[in-house]
């Protein structure tokens, strides 16, 4: 399959989901849920329905697949490639269509479409997200408030840093406003790109306190690139991982920016590389291993780093989290 390459990797902010279903042409019952932080742990209240008015005009429509392009099926939640959609049977290598399931236009790695309950296939920027989506971002978002709170209690992190962990998370339900009061739907494309901001929020609490990661909400692989989500390959995504932890590291005075540059360095070499390597979207065998190896050495080469400058902070009396 052939996959978007990509130079980085945005860093999302995402939004407290909600979820519509239609009444009429013009009102929807949205499910709105308050949240109170405190000292200790968040508290969720029940949610309320609550009546709003939605443009008459606003209307699931079936994505029309072109005939001349060609779509894999991937599973959102891992990531995986199920297969290649056969426009003539509506399956999946001889598999039905499932719900939840998404398309990507394997020609330019974007998503396009996802399968709704009735096994309509429904463009992704109109859908509304499917509610096990929706019910994973709302847990998701209570998970990580509670975790940065007890990370804070314990010690595991300072004051400081669970005060910038707070304003990215309060940035994630500003941003949900703005979604939610669009046009009162949220659709299946707005709640993957919280869903996926939400992976790198659990991510940067994970590198800042040294905690368990949680499972992501969805496949890694998937990233926003001009308001589009594409998938992209392993070696890209491995790539954009290691660029976001090394501004991480830096940013948490890990890294210095000596070895920021140097490390960036080596993985734009390795990106041209790739891109030199490439061919009808494919690596070759051989040059997937190099490909692996130097990156592997770039991540060896970052943990060095991080291990040094974290031993000349002990030895100064600078806390090393």
């Amino acid at each position: 399959m052939k996959y978007l390459t990509l130079a980085s990797l945005p860093l999302l902010v995402g939004l407290v989901a909600f979820t519509a279903s239609p009444i009429n042409a013009e009102e929807t019952i949205v499910r709105t849920t308050t949240y109170t932080t405190s000292d200790s742990a968040p508290v969720v209240t029940d949610p309320v329905p609550v009546v709003v008015s939605t443009p008459s005009s606003t209307v699931i429509r079936e994505y029309s697949l072109a005939p001349s392009a060609r779509y894999v099926v991937v599973d959102p939640l891992t990531g995986k490639t199920r297969g290649v959609f056969d426009p003539t049977t509506r399956m999946i290598d001889g598999q039905p269509l499932s719900f939840g399931m998404v398309f990507v236009d394997q020609g330019s790695g974007r998503m396009v479409a996802s399968v709704d309950p009735s096994g309509r296939i429904v463009d992704v920027v109109v859908a509304p997200a499917t509610e096990s989506l929706v019910t994973s971002i709302d847990a998701r978002i209570l998970d990580l408030q509670n975790t940065v709170n007890r990370a804070i209690e314990r010690g595991e992190i300072s004051a400081a840093q669970g005060s910038a962990l707070k304003a990215r998370l309060d940035e994630v339900i500003t941003l949900e406003a703005r979604f939610k009061n669009s046009d009162g739907i949220f659709t299946f494309n707005e709640a993957f790109q919280v869903a996926n901001a939400l992976n790198s929020m659990n991510d940067e609490i994970v590198t800042v306190a040294h905690l368990p990661a949680l499972t992501p909400l969805v496949g890694g692989r998937f990233v926003l690139n001009e308001g589009n989500l594409m998938l992209v390959n392993d070696y890209d995504f491995r790539r954009v991982t290691l660029e976001r932890r090394i501004d991480d590291e830096y940013k948490a005075g890990r890294l210095s920016s000596k070895y920021v540059a140097e490390l960036k360095k080596e993985l734009n070499e390795i990106k041209s590389k790739q891109t030199k390597y490439m061919k009808n979207g494919e690596l070759k065998a051989s040059k997937a291993k190099e490909i692996s190896v130097r990156l592997d050495k770039v991540a060896t080469r970052m943990d060095r780093n991080v291990a040094s400058i974290n031993n000349k902070r002990a030895k100064i009396g600078i806390r090393v989290d």
